[in-house]
Order: structure tokens, then C-alpha cells, then sequence
């Protein structure tokens, strides 16, 4: 979304002194009667940072280092938004600006500009980065002119994410009768999850060597005495604070790998400048962490998400359509105020074989099962991790499904290959030449040179390369109909709670 910029207005009152002068004295009266809502004020001139956010977003578009994760809004050059946000704003319609839940949403758009700008700005070259901040670094432009009054109506702030899905593919591509062919796939991964689940983990038949790895400290985190309770923002919003560290820990899973060569290793990211393109490296395996939010049974929840990466996904014959450069898994914890499971549900980057496994007292939605393609929820896990003990996630050779769930033994977390835990935040600031960065993301949010051949097939369901592996915020988790991984209400929108055990 283009960022359009009052440079043109303030050029103009900057070269009329009398008119600035009467607009200075209409404000001042202007104020005895309104409140102009503002982040703060700052020290310098407006038309100085409008100029200097032009030049800024000219080079980031002109650099092709866009980041994908955040959206412009119009005439806010200093926020940026997400479907959080977009959606937070939205039931703060009825609310003055200057209350305090705007005024947090305000901190938080304001929080998400700062971090991403901060991203494109390490992507630039060094001779843009000194032509456009005059010497200075983008941090001391950031703090002169954050303080700035909010312009956009707060409708504008409102303003709906656009989906991940192509209206006029899905027409070229007669979506209303193609769209019969994932559906019968999907019927046949939901049996496959089924049978897999339905018998213990131990029972699993597999041929490959198993492989454990984790990120938890030795020894099990330091737990209260007492179950805390999140405090909330203003937004209603759980906020962990120092205990996300130690939650981050309790929750992070014991992943039991199905080896059969180095495809099945866990790997870092690493920019590589030849290829310009990413690369795997499993001498330095990593979990990526970031935490989210979602709305479910009656209130915000806290997200723990645990990503894998893998070199790739292994051909099983010459012909596979699936198989490709990188592969990886998103497992996803969703807390009760408390800091215990409600719901876990797991992804590959693509955003493709979401899975749900509620944990006891939460069922499907008969509602979700009739949608055109139902949403796979497995039955509720009766033995969900508590007191410091750890979920074991079986994973498949090859193509890195999730098999079945166990708690893990104290001698098999003492067994696990360590995996070092990195902010996602790291994947969009690899280290290049040049004193510069790159972003293991491309500008639509696919990593490059991970195309699949599935997405000739599955061009009519309107998903750009489905089967490309995605950024985070930009993962489509349906081919049929509309879903994403960060709808703000999709769990609500397929479990319900039917006891009282969980909360």
C-alpha cells in the first residue's frame, strides 16, 4: 500500500511565512475547541522527515527490499499495520484517538514500523543509506520525527489486510469445478493423519534412524509455585512479560526426526550472495521462535510458535511435485491466561497440512466440518504437557509431516541434539556483503528457488506458488475457500470448548 506523504503542502507553507504564520494562529484557536491526537511532537520541522520518508520508501522500493510482513498505511509513513491490528482497530471505531486502547494500538503500529524500517534500512547500500539520512543512522531519524499527530481517519487504520488468494486466478481457472481435485487429496491426508494418530507414538512404523533435537536448556525451566495470570494491555491483550522466556522454554517441543539423510537435519538460514538466495546450513541447527495472537473462547490468547527448517523437501521418485529446495514445520502452542495449552495446531511454511489437536475440554465446530474444505482437528490430547514436561513431536522423512504426539522421557531430553533458539526476526536480517543484510524473504513473501511443481496443478485455487515456502503473516492454509495462519479468530472458528477443564 502506498505511502503518500504532505511534502507538497509543506513545501508550500515553508516558502509563505504569513500564511504559516495565520495557519500557526488556526491551530492554536483550533486547539482551545479539539484534541489532535499525537504519538508526541518532535523537535524538528515536519517537512524535513516528510522528505527524508519519501526518499526512504523511493530507495526500499527502488532496492526491491520491501518487507512483506507489514502493511503501509496511507499518509502514516510512521506506522504500519498487520491483521491484528487491522483487526484491533476495527472494534475501536466507537473510541476517541486519544483513548487509551488507540493510544496502545498507536505504540504498537508505531513499534512494528520502527522494527521493519530498521529491516529495509540494513538492506539498502551503504551509499544510499548516507544520501538519504544525511550521515545520521535510521534510529535518529526514527526518534526525530516518531512524535508526529495521527492524519488517518481511523477508518483508514481499519482498513482489511488483502487475503493471499487470486480472485480473477481462481475465475481463469474455473475454481468452482477444479477445485473438486484438492478436495479429494485432502480427504486422503485427513485418513492419513487419522491412522497415524490413532496409535501410540512407539507404534509408529518407520525404516529411517530417529533423531532427537531440542532447544531447551539442560534441566527443566524454573516454574512458579503458583500458575501466573497474564496482566492485559489496554487492548485486551495478554502480556507474559518476563515470563516469556521461561514459557518459551516449557513450551518448546522434543522433535523426533525420521533421519534418512541430511534433508532430515535441522538447519539454520544463511544469505548466500552468489545465489542470491537462501541457504540451508545444518551444521548450525536452529528453532526460530516469535510469539502471536488469536481469539479464541472469549478473549485473547498468547501464541508460542516453534519453527524447523530442513535443506529440503526429498523427491520419492523423479516425477514428485511436492519435493523442492527447503522444507520445515511450524508448530504452534495457544495459552490460556495461565500459561497452559488450549490448542496446538502445526503448519509447513508453505502454510499447507494444517493440522489441529486441541487439548482436552475443546472440540471441532460442526459448523467448521461443513465448510467446503473442513479443517483437519484431530481428537483432543488427553496428555498435554504440564509441570516442565515435554510434548515429543514425531516427524516424517522426507516430506516432514507430523506423525503423533508423546510426552518425552527425562532420557530422551537428555539425548536430544541441542538446537540453538533464534528470534524469527532473524530470517529477515541475514547477513550479506557489503555491510548490508538480506531478508530470507522476498518482496510477495516466498522465498526464492523454492517453487514446486504442485503450483501448475494448483494455479485455479488462486494461491501465488502454492507449495513455495512463505513468511510469516502471508501463509494461505486452505485451498478451497479463504483461511490464513494469522486470521485473528481462526481457532474460534474451528474448536469450541465444551468443558471448563482448561480454563
Amino acid at each position: 500500500m502506498p505511502t503518500k506523504s504532505p511534502a507538497r503542502l509543506a513545501r508550500g507553507v515553508f516558502l509563505c511565512p504569513r500564511f504559516a504564520l495565520l495557519l500557526v494562529f488556526a491551530s492554536l484557536l483550533g486547539g482551545c475547541v479539539t484534541v489532535q491526537p499525537r504519538l508526541n511532537s518532535g523537535p524538528h520541522g515536519a517537512l524535513n522527515c516528510d522528505v527524508f520518508y519519501q526518499q526512504f520508501e523511493r530507495a526500499v522500493a527502488a532496492a526491491g527490499v520491501s518487507d512483506a510482513g507489514s502493511w503501509r498505511i496511507d499518509g502514516e509513513p510512521r506506522l504500519r499495520t498487520n491483521r491484528l491490528l487491522a483487526q484491533l482497530a476495527s472494534g475501536l471505531q466507537s473510541e476517541p484517538l486519544t483513548s487509551a486502547a488507540w493510544q496502545r494500538w498507536l505504540e504498537l503500529a508505531a513499534a512494528l514500523a520502527k522494527e521493519r524500517q530498521q529491516i529495509e534500512w540494513q538492506q539498502l547500500s551503504p551509499v544510499t543509506r548516507q544520501a538519504i539520512a544525511q550521515g545520521e543512522s535510521l534510529a535518529v531519524w526514527q526518534q526525530r520525527c516518531s512524535p508526529a499527530p495521527v492524519k488517518a481517519s481511523k477508518t483508514a487504520l481499519a482498513r482489511p489486510i488483502p487475503d493471499e488468494y487470486s480472485s480473477w486466478q481462481r475465475w481463469l481457472g474455473f475454481y468452482p469445478i477444479t477445485q473438486l481435485g484438492p478436495k479429494l487429496g485432502l480427504a486422503a491426508l485427513r485418513q492419513k493423519y487419522v491412522t497415524d494418530f490413532s496409535q501410540p507414538l512407539a507404534a509408529l512404523a518407520t525404516t529411517q534412524p530417529l533423531r532427537l533435537y531440542s532447544s531447551r536448556s539442560m534441566g527443566l525451566p524454573k516454574l512458579p509455585h503458583t500458575k501466573p495470570t497474564f496482566l492485559t494491555d489496554p487492548l485486551g491483550l495478554p502480556q507474559a512479560g518476563p515470563q516469556l522466556a521461561s514459557l518459551l522454554q516449557q513450551h518448546s517441543p522434543l522433535w523426533e526426526i525420521e533421519t534418512a539423510g541430511s534433508n532430515d537435519k535441522p538447519a539454520s538460514l544463511n544469505w548466500n550472495e552468489a545465489r542470491q538466495t537462501t541457504i540451508a546450513n545444518t551444521q548450525q541447527p536452529a528453532e526460530y521462535q516469535f510469539t502471536s495472537y488469536t481469539w479464541l473462547n472469549g478473549a485473547w490468547r498468547l501464541q508460542l510458535n516453534y519453527q524447523l527448517w530442513f535443506p529440503a523437501r526429498t523427491a520419492k521418485h523423479p516425477a514428485d511435485i511436492l519435493a523442492g529446495r527447503l522444507d520445515g514445520i511450524v508448530w504452534r502452542v495457544t495459552l490460556n491466561e495461565q500459561g497452559e495449552p488450549l490448542v496446538y495446531d502445526s503448519i509447513h511454511p508453505c502454510g499447507c497440512y494444517h493440522l489441529i489437536i486441541p487439548s482436552a475440554g475443546f472440540v471441532a465446530r460442526e459448523q467448521a466440518q461443513q465448510w467446503p474444505e473442513p479443517p483437519i482437528v484431530l481428537p483432543a490430547l488427553q496428555t498435554a504437557a504440564a509441570g516442565g514436561s515435554q510434548l515429543k513431536l514425531r516427524v516424517s522423512s522426507g516430506e516432514h509431516q507430523l506423525r503423533g504426539i508423546a510426552i518425552a522421557t527425562r532420557l530422551e531430553l537428555a539425548a536430544a541434539s541441542k538446537l540453538v533458539h533464534r528470534p524469527y526476526s532473524d530470517l529477515l536480517n541475514l547477513t550479506a556483503d557489503n555491510n548490508q543484510t538480506r531478508s530470507a524473504f522476498r518482496t510477495d513473501a516466498l522465498v526464492s528457488k523454492t517453487d514446486r511443481a504442485e503450483r501448475f496443478l494448483l494455479w485455479p485455487m488462486g494461491i501465488r506458488s502454492a507449495g513455495a515456502m512463505r513468511q510469516a503473516g502471508r501463509q494461505p492454509v486452505a485451498f478451497v475457500g479463504k483461511r490464513h495462519f494469522d486470521d485473528w479468530n481462526l481457532l474460534d472458528r474451528i474448536v469450541e470448548l465444551i468443558a471448563a477443564s482448561n480454563e
